[in-house]
Protein backbone atom coordinates (compact mmCIF):
# COMPACT_ATOMS: atom_id res chain seq x y z
CA UNK A 1 0.00 0.00 0.00
CA UNK A 2 0.72 3.41 0.27
CA UNK A 3 2.92 3.23 3.36
CA UNK A 4 4.69 0.72 2.26
CA UNK A 5 5.68 2.88 -0.90
CA UNK A 6 6.29 5.91 1.31
CA UNK A 7 9.00 4.03 3.42
CA UNK A 8 10.83 3.01 0.18
CA UNK A 9 11.15 6.00 -0.99
CA UNK A 10 11.74 6.98 2.11
CA UNK A 11 14.80 4.68 1.65
CA UNK A 12 15.85 5.24 -1.65
CA UNK A 13 16.29 9.12 -0.65
CA UNK A 14 19.05 8.33 1.26
CA UNK A 15 21.22 6.73 -1.72
CA UNK A 16 20.52 9.65 -4.48
CA UNK A 17 23.33 10.10 -7.82
CA UNK A 18 23.57 13.78 -6.92
CA UNK A 19 23.85 15.20 -3.24
CA UNK A 20 21.14 17.55 -2.56
CA UNK A 21 21.64 21.05 -1.46
CA UNK A 22 21.09 22.20 2.16
CA UNK A 23 17.51 23.61 1.32
CA UNK A 24 16.53 20.29 -0.51
CA UNK A 25 17.63 18.70 2.54
CA UNK A 26 16.26 20.85 4.95
CA UNK A 27 12.36 20.94 2.58
CA UNK A 28 13.17 16.64 2.34
CA UNK A 29 13.44 16.49 6.26
CA UNK A 30 10.26 18.28 6.72
CA UNK A 31 8.37 16.77 4.50
CA UNK A 32 9.33 13.45 6.09
CA UNK A 33 8.38 14.69 9.52
CA UNK A 34 4.96 15.83 8.80
CA UNK A 35 4.25 12.70 6.54
CA UNK A 36 5.53 10.47 9.13
CA UNK A 37 4.33 12.12 12.42
CA UNK A 38 1.92 14.93 11.39
CA UNK A 39 2.26 18.50 12.47
CA UNK A 40 5.25 19.38 14.91
CA UNK A 41 4.65 19.05 17.91
CA UNK A 42 7.20 20.00 19.86
CA UNK A 43 8.68 23.34 21.26
CA UNK A 44 11.14 25.55 19.52
CA UNK A 45 14.92 24.73 20.41
CA UNK A 46 16.90 27.53 21.49
CA UNK A 47 18.57 29.91 19.30
CA UNK A 48 21.80 28.74 19.89
CA UNK A 49 21.31 25.06 18.41
CA UNK A 50 21.54 25.56 14.71
CA UNK A 51 20.78 22.59 13.54
CA UNK A 52 18.00 21.60 15.70
CA UNK A 53 16.47 24.85 14.75
CA UNK A 54 16.95 24.32 10.99
CA UNK A 55 14.96 21.03 11.53
CA UNK A 56 12.43 22.21 13.09
CA UNK A 57 11.86 25.18 11.00
CA UNK A 58 12.09 22.60 8.42
CA UNK A 59 9.02 20.81 9.66
CA UNK A 60 6.92 23.68 10.92
CA UNK A 61 6.51 25.06 7.69
CA UNK A 62 4.77 22.19 6.95
CA UNK A 63 2.40 22.38 9.47
CA UNK A 64 -1.16 21.62 8.88
CA UNK A 65 -0.75 20.07 5.60
CA UNK A 66 -1.26 16.30 5.12
CA UNK A 67 0.69 14.45 2.44
CA UNK A 68 -0.54 11.72 0.81
CA UNK A 69 2.09 9.49 -1.48
CA UNK A 70 1.12 9.90 -5.22
CA UNK A 71 4.06 7.40 -6.52
CA UNK A 72 7.98 6.53 -5.21
CA UNK A 73 8.95 10.26 -6.93
CA UNK A 74 6.25 12.38 -5.47
CA UNK A 75 3.82 13.05 -3.29
CA UNK A 76 0.20 15.48 -3.03
CA UNK A 77 0.49 18.21 -0.64
CA UNK A 78 -3.06 19.53 0.38
CA UNK A 79 -3.47 22.57 2.22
Amino acid sequence: GSNEAFLKAAEEVKVLKQTPNRQEISSLYGLYKQATVGDIDIDAPGMFSFVAKEKWNAWNAKKGRRILLKNKHSCYLHY
